[in-house]
């Protein structure tokens, strides 16, 4: 019951944002490109732009070749700089982009005065009347403070290099967080307190390839409650491809037409892996595809957000605890989304409520199992039905990182489908978004 409300919940909202336009938008684009900062000693330009840019503009307009770099403090430089590389700080591939990294041929030169320009970067399809430019200097490293007298010297602080490997950004819930962390006092009915551990990891980089996120994937949730163990574990690699939707504009002005797609496009996950108990008595080898509609941010993004999937997964059992699993074919159709609701917008700790759900329909019969007394599993039965998951959690976050939350969990997960009954618990949560930069 409590999983059929919950996906009439996640319907209603779907169909409400259908119907939702976007306000219009009159864009003057017609500004420089933003803020452009470069030290001394480094061949990397961080571009933070006024503007922001999708996907497609970022993959087709702004590749290294487009853009052009000038000295203007002296007549002709013996090396002119150029961009060889460019990279997008952001984690979540789905949203704008409004922070590049230019990589140099060279160094730059202190105390000169650049310019660089755009001729072909447009901004979410406003066409600027003028070429995109900014200038910028080039800054010193600063002094490091004086030391005291003899005897009592201290050592210059050293220079911190400039890496960055993976930079922390805030995220809402499990679904857009790379890193999320949660160990939870839980109890079921019939149960005593128990403990329980939801951890998701990921590592996904940029490439210059059609899958434009390439990274590994764990996650893993388990339970020493008998009755809400879902004792679930997948692991693998993650390719990531995102189609996103044209703006539409007005023919012959720089201003956006007044009605938008309700999508801003669709993102291609293919996830070639493995999926197992955390015993490793029970391995399937899978490899799963989904197509996840990312909605037009409407209004304040930080206040709701909806965003639904449709998939299917195909692979083979590898190794099983009863013959009737044993190297048996399967193949299953998905169907989910996830909600956020920012319950105090304004406020600089956010409490929040999400759903997370997700209905496999198994296409091939599969073994369904539970553990006994001594920690074997035990086949219970052989079928087709449908297998549902919903997750609610109340949260409130102390920081952009940190937070607590209540949950309640009900459903079945793969590769053993355990039924998590009815499972209640609160805890504390870790989580954020991340992108490996090299």
């Amino acid at each position: 019951m409590y999983q059929t409300i919950a996906l009439r919940v996640l319907c209603a909202i779907a169909l409400s944002v259908l119907f939702i336009n976007v306000p219009s938008a009159s864009a003057q684009c017609d500004k420089p490109i933003g803020t452009i900062r470069n030290n001394e000693g480094s061949n990397k330009a961080s571009v933070q732009l006024l503007f922001p840019i999708t996907r497609e503009e970022f993959d087709n307009k702004a590749k290294a070749e487009q853009w052009i770099l000038v000295d203007v403090s002296t007549a002709m430089p013996e090396r002119p700089p150029r961009v060889v590389f460019v990279t997008a700080d952001q984690p979540d591939i789905t949203q704008p982009i409004v922070n590049l990294f230019l990589v140099l041929n060279r160094a730059l030169v202190v105390d000169h005065e650049y310019r660089l320009f755009a001729p072909s970067l447009t901004f979410e399809g406003c066409v600027p009347k003028s070429v995109p430019e900014g200038a910028f200097k080039v800054t010193k490293k600063k002094e490091p403070p004086p030391g005291t007298t003899a005897g009592g010297g201290t050592n210059p602080p050293k220079e911190k290099p400039d890496t960055n490997f993976f930079k922390k950004s805030a995220s809402k819930g499990r679904d857009d967080s790379n890193v999320y962390l949660s160990g939870q006092i839980e109890g079921a009915e019939g149960e005593k307190a128990q403990f329980s551990a939801d951890i998701k990891l990921e590592s996904p980089f940029d490439t210059a390839s059609f899958f434009q996120e390439i990274g590994p994937y764990f996650n893993f949730k388990g339970s020493t409650a008998s009755a809400a163990d879902a004792n679930s574990m997948n692991f693998g690699l993650k390719l990531r491809h995102a189609f996103p939707f044209k703006i539409r504009t007005i023919p012959g002005t720089t201003r956006l037409a007044d009605k938008q797609p309700i999508l801003s496009g669709i993102v291609w996950e293919v996830t070639p892996g493995f999926e197992s108990d955390r015993r490793f008595d029970n391995v399937n080898v899978m490899v799963g595809n989904r197509f996840v509609f990312v909605p037009r941010v409407l209004g304040n993004s930080n206040r709701i957000y909806f965003q639904s999937f449709v998939g299917f997964e195909v692979g083979r059992n590898l190794k099983s605890p009863v013959d009737e699993a044993e190297d048996r074919a399967l193949a299953r159709g998905t169907v989910g989304g996830s909600l956020y609701v920012n319950l105090m917008p304004k406020a600089d700790k956010p409490l929040s409520f999400q759903v997370d759900y997700i209905r496999r329909f198994l296409l091939r019969h599969e073994v369904r199992f539970t553990e006994d007394d001594d920690k074997k599993l035990v086949a219970l039965d052989i079928g087709r039905g449908p297998r549902d998951h919903l997750k609610l959690t109340l949260e409130y976050d102390f920081s952009d990182f940190f937070g607590m939350g209540l949950n309640y969990e009900y459903g079945r997960l793969p590769p053993n489908f355990e039924l998590v009954n009815h499972k209640y618990g609160f805890g504390l949560i870790y989580k954020f978004k991340t992108k490996f930069n090299p």
